[in-house]
């Protein structure tokens, strides 16, 4: 018990531990919980009640005293803090202000959304008390996390195996289901503030709830809100970054304009000659984090109608209001004017001056896109039981969710011509023409629904010398629908793109479970040998029929030494947001002054699931010799065909993608390369453009149609096919690992873990005959993500008071030498220290307890990554020293 109690304070614990551990006499005390009786619960991977993970698979948990140890406000910090095999673990992982990934996508492994593989779907399946839950999001198909009060999880179920033998799509990667609290008595009130250099964030969350004999329920109800943190408030987002020997990539796009008259530079508002242009942040007033509002509701009823008969119903409620910023520099452009514009100022007698310039001093040091997410879901069920072994579920859910999404990181330049414009001083134009600036937007307007049914019956066939053969079966219906508006033009306009898609799957399933060798026949060297099969079909109306099964044993050679192993094959659908919206648009992106590239992006056609094989090694090991010691590890290996993503990933990103047949034209710039095609012409571009629709043209840089591309002389780099697609082959296979130690002292606890992931390989050819690109070596491709990552903490408990420090670590990495000669990546570790106090009772009310923390205590910054557009980790990095105080009190 003390191994399996260690793990629950400590850290992330490894479920497979052995149950014939005790503790000794010297070591009970009051404080030792009760054996839970587990023969009723359903762990996260398989559908077999009282086991304590899926037969030959490594469950991690994330325990209530764990999650309430991080002080994260949120799933999505929660998880980053804990689960080392996210690929946004020791980030700061929030939502874009795009019609993509909206909400921050949890992908396992980085199947779906690292280097070389990136899709509109997840690839990761995310559970609520084991129900799927509601897509949320416009143009790619991803849970929220965030979406129930962060004091209502009890626990953190983390299978990285894959999962679709028992639940079919999207578990590629594994599963994360959050295991919900379902019994509360009392009145619980809790409060928190949050506060960083320019940043503060304050939570409130009440909790009510009543148990009576034959049921209970509850509700809890968060209130959430944050500033936004621009990134000028963080020095390490600057690209200037010639303090690490490297360029410096800020631009001539100012609130003044800027030009150059016979090599010389001069700048509004004086026009005085300098030693050169001035140079500004594009992205200092954009937003790291953006400004937020939330509202969760969370309830869980249970009650018995017999003895026999109960029912259950659990539902959330959620609203989220953001808003993200844009620098304007970064909207920037240039125009060349002359004595026809009444704002021409000649310093040299010159009769044309190109001027760099930004909006900035007209609209302000930024522009707003707001976004509103709303869904909910209601989730009840039946469960009989037969005849105190067999039971029968049934369980349906109806999901909804709405994402309005206004992203107003461009400018219109329709009305903007080269003798209307103030390119020196923008905000002395007239108002009705810095209106018309202003005025435009992309409204991604999508909704979600999920409906489904499933009924499942599981018990015992027989008794077998090593214990009961248990079988679990069952069927589900699942309905999925995706509908979609896009606005694209002035704020408020009525030109709207109507798209919907939708699916149907039904699926069977079932689970055999072995156990050959237990208590009772237990032998010298084979203490219990367990074994499961399972499997589980799929008819999916889009695209045809999956099997998938799997295969588990566990063999404990001695009482305290657990092995285990697994085989089987997964799958991910291709998501609505991929296959099901034949929305395409073509997309300008700035590379340099006069220079851009374009993507024909969106979705695609036809497309196949993505497929895996997965096996894995591992052993727990909780010795008597040591008592309180737990050590786990596991091998995994997967490979993945078919795989979903796009040629800007699956070739290492765009300038590879350039050197490919995905490029349509282009006469190359920098790194990337001219097409085979040749450079772009205007009726080939707009033959494109026609082809996807006059409203399907998504700005930039200035550049508001394809005419625009020509008339202003601009040069394209390279036009790419961005859409989605079924890419080659992947390889990734890596090692987990967690040691933790518990011990009761004269004073109270001590304990400490560590825990991490280590990712061994990990290659991808892009095509099924191409050759494999290492993307860990950093010779050819830049990894983005560390592939080493752990956790370490330690602390102790006396008395009232429990004091927690913790380490958090991602390696470095090697890139290929870029532009600045940069080859590797340095290591980036956090320091975080938190603790509780327990005040009793204050003034009649049941308890108090303190909670403080300081996240990052010596505010280190992430490492420079010459790649990114800014400094560090591709994710967003961290929010610097951040102090949490909080106060929980029970009525």
């Amino acid at each position: 018990m003390t191994g399996i109690l260690a793990v629950g304070l400590a850290g992330p614990a490894f479920a497979q531990a052995s149950e014939d551990q005790s503790t000794s006499g010297d070591q009970k005390t009051d404080r030792q919980p009760a054996k839970a009786d587990t023969s009723d619960i359903i762990v996260t991977g398989t559908r077999i009640r009282g086991l304590a993970a899926p037969t030959g698979s490594n469950l991690v948990t994330v325990s209530d005293e764990q999650i309430k140890a991080t002080g994260a406000t949120d799933a999505t910090q929660l998880l980053n803090q804990t689960i080392s095999q996210l690929p946004t673990f020791n980030t700061l992982a929030v939502g874009s202000g795009g019609e993509v990934n909206t909400v921050p996508r949890l992908g396992l492994r980085g199947f779906g959304n690292s280097a070389g593989n990136a899709s509109g779907g997840t690839a990761t399946l995310v559970l609520f008390n084991g129900h799927r839950v509601v897509f949320t999001g416009y143009g790619s198909s991803d849970v929220d996390p965030n979406s129930i009060p962060s004091d209502i999880i009890g626990s953190v179920q983390v299978m990285p195996d894959g999962g679709s033998s028992a639940y079919g799509s999207d578990a590629v990667g594994g599963v994360i289901n959050f295991v919900t609290k379902k019994r509360f008595d009392g009145l619980e009130v809790h409060l928190q503030t949050n506060q960083a250099d320019h940043y503060h964030a304050n939570v409130a969350t009440i909790t009510a709830g009543k148990t009576w004999d034959t049921g209970s329920a509850l509700v809890s109800v968060n209130f959430s809100n944050n500033n936004a943190l621009l990134n000028k408030h963080r020095s390490w987002t600057s690209v200037d970054y010639t303090r690490f020997g490297g360029a410096d990539y800020r631009q001539a796009f100012c609130p003044y304009g800027s030009f150059t008259v016979n090599g010389t530079a001069y700048a509004a508002p004086d026009f005085s000659a300098l030693s050169e242009r001035p140079k500004c942040e594009p992205n200092a007033n954009s937003s790291l984090v953006p400004k937020q509002r939330r509202v969760n509701v969370f309830s869980y009823i249970e009650q018995e109608i017999t003895p026999s008969l109960k029912f259950t119903v659990d539902g959330f409620y959620s609203r989220r209001e953001s808003s993200f910023y844009t620098d304007l520099n970064a909207l920037g452009t240039q125009v060349t004017i002359d004595a026809t514009n009444p704002y021409f100022h000649p310093v040299d007698g010159e009769t044309s001056q190109t001027v760099a310039f930004s909006y900035a001093n007209a609209l302000g040091l930024n522009r707003e896109s707001p976004q509103e997410l709303t869904s909910w879901q209601v989730s009840p069920g039946l469960s009989y039981d037969v005849d105190g072994n067999w039971k029968v579920s049934t369980n349906f859910i109806y999901g909804y969710s709405r994402a309005d999404i206004h992203s107003r990181n461009v400018v219109s330049t329709a009305l903007i011509t080269p003798t209307n414009v103030n390119p020196y001083d923008t905000a002395q134009m007239s108002s009705a023409l810095i209106g018309s600036v202003a005025n435009f937007e992309n409204n991604y307007y999508g909704v979600n629904t999920l409906k489904s049914a499933q009924v499942s019956a599981d018990g015992s066939l027989f008794t077998l010398p090593g214990g009961d053969v248990k079988l679990a079966v069952g069927g589900e219906l699942l309905r999925q629908k995706l509908e979609t508006e896009t606005r694209r033009g002035p704020i408020g306009t009525s030109s709207t793109t109507y798209l919907d898609s939708s699916r149907k799957v039904e699926a069977l399933y079932g689970e055999l479970y072995i156990p050959i060798f237990g208590a009772d026949n237990a032998q010298p060297g084979l203490r219990s040998l367990d074994i499961a099969i399972a499997g589980r079909y799929d008819h999916y109306s889009d695209f045809g029929s999956t099997f998938n099964p799997r295969f588990g044993v566990n063999y404990r050679p001695v009482n305290d030494l657990l092995l285990r192993a697994n085989y089987q094959t997964t799958f991910t659908a291709a998501s609505l947001a991929d296959s099901g919206l034949n929305a395409n648009i073509l997309q300008v992106i700035p590379v340099a002054p006069g220079v851009i590239k374009m993507y024909v992006a969106g979705t695609g056609l036809n497309l196949k699931p993505m497929k895996g094989k997965t096996y894995s090694l591992g052993f727990d090991w909780t010795p008597k010799a040591v008592s309180g010691l737990a050590v786990s590890a596991t091998y995994w290996h997967t490979k993945l065909t078919n795989i979903i993503s796009q040629a800007l990933a699956a070739y290492g990103g765009s300038a590879f993608a350039s050197a490919t047949p995905y490029a349509l034209c282009g006469v190359g710039y920098a790194q990337y390369s001219a097409s085979a095609n040749g450079a772009c012409t205007q009726s080939q571009v707009q033959m494109i453009q026609d082809t996807l629709g006059a409203g399907n043209f998504q700005p930039g840089a200035g550049i508001n149609s394809v005419a625009d591309i020509f008339s202003s002389g601009t040069v394209i780099s390279t036009l790419i096919d961005a859409r989605r697609g079924n890419f080659g082959v992947e390889k990734i296979s890596g090692l987990d690992f967690q040691v933790s130690y518990n011990r009761f002292v004269s004073f109270g606890t001590v304990f400490a873990e560590i825990g991490g992931s280590y990712i061994l390989e990990k290659k991808i050819a892009p095509t099924p005959t191409a050759p494999f690109v290492d993307y860990l070596d950093g010779k050819v491709v830049n990894p983005q993500t560390s592939p080493f990552g752990f956790r370490a903490s330690a602390g102790a408990t006396a008395g009232p008071a429990t004091v927690r420090v913790s380490m958090t670590y991602s390696g470095g990495y090697d890139i290929p030498p870029g532009t600045v000669g940069q080859t590797k990546i340095g290591s980036f570790t956090v320091f975080n220290l938190s603790g509780t106090l327990d005040l009793g009772s204050i003034a009649g009310n049941e308890s108090n307890q303190l909670e403080f923390g300081v996240d990052n205590v010596f505010d280190v910054s992430p490492p420079w990554n010459s790649a990114q557009g800014t400094s560090g980790y591709p994710a967003a990095g961290t929010l610097g020293r951040l102090v949490r105080v909080g106060l929980r009190t029970k009525f």
